[in-house]
């Protein structure tokens, strides 16, 4: 925390100087149009909780992985199983309860499948992200308890631009990262064009100090002290008590320096193609991409050999490809009732083969057919209307030693419904959707399961004068169990054979097909502004789960590998949200954000929970020149789960610089970046490896962005 106070001090004391020098022309950015919500308003008109990245943040902030280039936002954080595996986490919530989305229709990988599953999106290539927090189940199906994350890339042009190529090259010194990306935009006033492409390619990890860690022989006592503890809520005096109890001493393994087999390298190209008409747009785009990249010593319990150049026999590399069409058409109506029709359908092949060696282990695949349909209904006074209908179809199979699965076809119909309406001071909207989920395993040892989620939701935004409003969101939301909380290691169950081990997570997991449909109610109260020199929110969250889904110890074992099943229970998670930016001068801007999540299951604490954190940021620009300096930190985490280790207390120092270069045909953007200025040890609670595989030390990026029309 003194840190943290250190650098804001720090900020502060730059204002007077900085902001003597820098532009009296103040840059304000074009209000964001929102896809991800149906009446496609700007983030003002809406009382949900919404984060935009847009193009110029996504250049600053893309990272590796989906869940890094979102993890310095408020409510977001990252659930790492190495580094080239970054999920994201919704206020705590992750994998099934957390939608991932690629111009609003699922990506269609495994990543939901296992926790050392790459969610594949490259956010480099973005042209924004948005993501919707809280229960986001009327336009995207009742499994986003969690939230939605709403990649767009503009990979079908919808309208016409003038001709532009751009090109990126960067380079990481963390893991002698080398990057190269590019896109063209361009045709007629009727076609239009879209290439891009990414080729990415990274060595070894550096961190400070080991990879490894282990935890001084306080187990037991802390596992007494925090049950007795669980009747006392007061996070600071747990904090206190037990700080010396969590204090982590580092062993010393061969692997200090750098985290084992994290090397990998990806290749993606799309191609799309539009026509442009009066009423409307049509077109499609194809794309491919392969990822090949290893899993950190600590990932997979059978695999503990040094890392070697030949990827010795016990290294697992993972190695994926997808192939995916998108097809859209949108256009505008003359009818009385019907305003626009907007359908979008995608079509996606996706493998992964996990290797030991040369050897296969598993591979996994899934086929994913998606249909949207989304109607627009003419206003009838001050009410705007959107029906819309979704299918899906998913072949999912896995083969091999990680088999634990069985391979299965999940089909999904949708029904939702949305209404709006809008006066001088308030902003009403309503919704309803209705699922039906019909899972189909591949097995003798269990029967098709049928479900049929139903969700509500209602929001009303006030707008007060002078820029203030405040937003209420009340949401009832149902999820379907998916493949593996239903059927994992049902078959060897059923057959009385030995289970198989889930080796991401080191632990032999069994499904249960009884499970019933996961209910959510979560209230949601933010209060915002939007002035001349301040704008920010506060949001406050209240989510109250019935009937969820969770992994029971069930105190056997077998080959001392612990058993889990799937069970249901109560779990509550709520929580509070900060972001504010002050414009100190012009060119100058001053921005503080932090976020506490908590989540518990009956009296217990839920395991993988992020910290508490502040952070504070100093932006500016002058002329061709502009800068960011930031600092994070997150609090220790000690108040967790049975059988989680705790995480100490961490803080981040960024910075950048960004210099442009105009040209008539051509602009340029040279920048330096230096990521984890001090060096620091960074273990997060929400990772599945964080004793094995802590975040990135110090690193130098460096890189040029062209712009050419």
């Amino acid at each position: 925390m003194k840190k943290l106070l250190v650098a804001a001090g720090a900020s502060v004391s730059l204002f007077s100087y900085a902001g003597s020098e820098l532009n009296s022309e103040e840059q304000h950015a074009v209000e964001h149009v929102l896809v991800t919500v149906p009446f496609r308003r700007v983030e003002a008109e809406t009382a949900l909780p919404i984060t935009v990245l847009r193009e110029d943040e996504l250049q600053n902030l893309a990272g590796a992985t989906l869940g890094e280039t979102l993890a310095s936002q408020p409510g977001l954080a990252s659930a790492s199983f190495g580094p080239a595996v970054g999920q994201p986490v919704i206020r705590g919530q992750q994998g099934p309860r957390v939608a991932v989305l690629q111009n609003s229709l699922l990506v269609g990988d495994a990543s939901n499948a296992s926790a050392d599953h790459g969610v594949n999106v490259e956010p480099l290539l973005a042209d924004s992200i948005e993501v919707l927090r809280g229960p986001s189940t009327l336009l995207y199906g009742g499994g986003a308890i969690g939230g939605v994350v709403n990649i767009i890339d503009g990979r079908i042009p919808t309208q016409y631009v003038d001709r532009e190529t751009k090109l990126e090259f960067r380079h990481g010194s963390v893991n002698d990262e080398g990057v190269g990306v590019f896109r063209f935009d361009g045709g007629s006033e009727s076609v239009m064009f879209h290439v891009d492409g990414l080729s990415q390619t990274t060595g070894l990890m550096a961190i400070p100090g080991a990879a490894e860690r282990f935890l001084d022989n306080h187990e037991d006592d802390h596992e007494d002290d925090h049950e007795d503890d669980h009747e006392d809520d007061h996070e600071d005096d747990h904090e206190d008590d037990h700080e010396d109890d969590h204090r982590v001493s580092v062993h010393e393994t061969p692997d200090v320096g750098y985290i084992v087999n994290s090397d990998g390298e990806q290749q993606a190209l799309t191609l799309g193609a539009s026509w442009l008409f009066d009423e409307g747009v049509v077109g499609m785009a194809f794309n491919q991409s392969r990822r090949e990249y290893g899993i950190p010593e600590g990932g997979h319990a059978s695999h503990d050999t040094e890392y070697a150049d030949s990827h010795d026999e016990g290294d697992v590399r993972i190695k994926m490809e997808q192939k995916r069409a998108d097809f859209r058409l949108s256009r505008t109506t003359t009818g009385s009732v019907i305003e626009a029709v907007d359908w979008q359908a995608s079509y996606s092949d996706y493998q992964h083969r996990e290797l030991e060696g040369h050897a296969v282990g598993t591979e996994f695949n899934n086929t994913l057919w998606q249909n949207r349909l989304q109607l627009s209904r003419r206003p009838t006074g001050n009410w705007h209307g959107v029906l819309g209908l979704q299918q899906s179809h998913s072949d999912f199979s896995a083969q091999g030693e990680e088999r634990f699965i069985p391979p299965s076809n999940t089909a999904q119909w949708g029904l939702f419904w949305v209404e709006n309406t809008h006066s001088q001071h308030t902003t009403l909207e309503v919704g309803f959707r209705a699922d039906n989920t019909v899972i189909t395993p591949d097995s003798s040892a269990v029967g098709t399961q049928k479900f049929t989620p139903i969700s509500g939701a209602a929001s009303l935004l006030w707008h007060f004068p002078r820029d203030y409003h405040v937003g209420v969101a009340v949401n009832h939301s149902e999820r379907a169990p998916v493949v593996e909380e239903l059927f994992s290691n049902v078959e060897p169950l059923a057959l009385n054979t030995p289970y198989i081990v889930h080796a991401a997570t080191q632990s032999i997991e069994i499904g249960n097909p009884l499970l019933s449909l996961e209910r959510s109610n979560n209230l949601d109260v933010s209060f915002s502004w939007d002035k001349a020199k301040t704008q920010g929110y506060l949001s406050v969250y209240y989510n109250q789960l019935s009937d969820y889904i969770y992994l029971q110890a069930t105190g056997q074992s077998q080959d001392e590998t612990p058993i889990y099943a799937y069970q249901q229970t109560n779990a509550l998670f709520y929580g509070i949200e900060l972001d504010a930016t002050y414009r100190v001068r012009s060119g100058l801007t001053w921005r503080v954000w932090g976020d506490y999540s908590k989540g518990r299951q009956d009296t217990n604490d839920l395991p993988r929970m992020p910290p508490m954190r502040l952070a504070t940021e100093l932006s500016g620009h002058y002329k061709a020149w502009r800068f960011d300096i930031s600092g994070t930190h997150a609090w220790a985490h000690r108040r967790i789960a049975e059988h989680e280790t705790p995480t100490d207390q961490w803080t981040r120092m960024d910075a950048a610089v960004h210099y442009s270069i105009d040209h008539t045909a051509t602009d340029a953007v040279l920048f330096f970046r230096v990521n984890n200025i001090t060096d620091a040890e960074i273990r997060h609670s929400v990772s599945f490896l964080k004793d094995s595989a802590p975040e990135p030390g110090r690193s130098l990026e460096i890189g040029i962005r062209f712009l050419i029309n």
